[in-house]
């Protein structure tokens, strides 16, 4: 039987992926499977013309701290080289979820 969620918070993480180039795509599969868990879910990876000189995870909720600050540990553990950036403004966002994240991979992430 499915357990009904009740709260924002108790509903998975969501990471974005974002890459800037197609030649991305395959290593941010693979880091998506990487990073996926039973409560966090990775719906899928956008390309964007624009972005970060330098990978990116951002966060919208001072909340999520300690959550973003894991995430990047494994995504370090896994190559990528990422910093890790609170993004102002959403503390009570109705359109940006608890534990809503992205990931802003810079030209030439993950390596092959």
């Amino acid at each position: 039987m499915e357990r009904v969620r009740t709260s924002a918070t108790a509903a998975p993480a969501r990471i974005y992926l974002h890459i800037r180039d197609e030649l991305q795509r395959a290593a941010a599969e693979r880091l998506a499977i990487a990073i996926r868990a039973p409560d966090r879910d990775v719906p899928g990876i956008e390309r964007l013309d624009v972005g970060p000189a330098k990978t990116e995870l951002r966060y919208f909720r001072s909340s999520d701290k300690a959550e973003a600050e894991q995430l990047a540990a494994q995504l370090r553990a896994n190559g990528v080289a990422v910093e890790t950036k609170l993004v102002a403004g959403y503390e009570d966002s109705r359109r940006i979820s608890p534990r809503h994240s992205a990931v802003w991979l810079a030209p030439g992430e993950p390596g092959p």
